[in-house]
């Protein structure tokens, strides 16, 4: 049965950043973590809520644990992801002193959330969680997404093994899928509008703080989102400007995107984008 989660132990998610994948979580997640009131979990993605709905409630006292503890601990210690100098994927970690008598929230980052989990489950376990949204052009976020996998591939991951190289053929193929309601990996994410729509009926645009990822560039404009995201989830204005210089989690740079493949896309993409503008009344000003 699904009721909020409750613990006298551990302090409860008040934010996710819910997704996009591709999108800058990474960094986010890093700013935030800076914040002087906000404290890591010991995982940046638990991805609870992207299992099985059996499996959920088999695996909540585990996603309470990976919070930090209602009482006072010297130092919380997070695990985290990153690229290496040959760009394989190792583990490792980063901590954060806890000070006493500070009103500390916690906040995960399970991007896949978005596309690949279910706002109503989320909602009954979480009933006042304030969500947190990337966009980014969806064509350079498809691109990204495909050549993460060529990563795995290359390390011989064994789901990825048999991945086509081609990334037109890929798309071409993914879009089909899409249009007739299957769950894609590269191409199904980016339409974004369609995702946002379930959740907006789920938990309300004014629970709901869109990013657009470009923006993040500008270390002025990127520093007045973060003051408005603390706004938004009610903690004391801070200023980012000096961690926003660093990125995280930054794919290595690899040749364009082929014309082709950015062609099919900008026009499969172009009606999705024009309906998300309109729905948000905002540009995003991507093609």
């Amino acid at each position: 049965m699904r009721k909020p989660l409750t613990s006298p132990d551990h302090l409860l998610p008040s934010f996710m950043i819910m997704g996009e994948r591709k999108c800058g979580t990474s960094s986010l997640y890093r700013y935030l973590c800076t914040h002087p009131t906000i404290l890591p979990p010991k995982e940046k993605e638990p991805r609870l809520f992207i299992l099985p709905e059996w499996l959920i409630p088999l695996q909540v006292n585990k996603y309470i644990r990976l919070f930090p503890s209602a009482a006072h601990e010297d130092e919380v210690v997070s695990k985290w992801v990153k690229f290496k100098d040959d760009f394989r994927v190792t583990t490792t970690s980063f901590s954060k002193k806890r000070l006493k008598d500070v009103n500390y929230i916690t906040g995960e980052a399970s991007a896949p959330t978005f596309y690949q989990g279910k706002p109503e489950t989320v909602k009954a376990y979480l009933p006042d969680l304030k969500l947190i949204l990337m966009l980014r052009n969806p064509v350079d976020r498809a691109y990204s997404h495909f050549l993460m996998y060529q990563r795995f591939k290359k390390e011989k991951r064994w789901r990825y093994r048999f991945r086509s190289d081609d990334f037109l053929s890929v798309i071409e193929k993914e879009i089909q899928q899409t249009d007739n309601g299957k769950k894609t990996d590269i191409v199904g994410p980016g339409k974004y509008v369609a995702h946002l729509k379930r959740w907006v009926a789920t938990f309300g645009k004014e629970n709901i703080f869109i990013i657009r990822t470009e923006d993040m560039k500008n270390i002025a404009l990127a520093n007045q989102i973060m003051n408005d995201l603390c706004t938004f989830l009610s903690i004391p204005i801070h200023d980012f400007s000096a961690e926003l210089k660093q990125q995280y989690n930054v794919a290595p740079k690899k040749n364009t995107i082929p014309e082709a493949a950015k062609d099919v896309l900008e026009k499969y993409y172009a009606p999705s984008v024009k309906e998300l503008e309109n729905y948000l009344r905002r540009d995003f000003n991507w093609f």
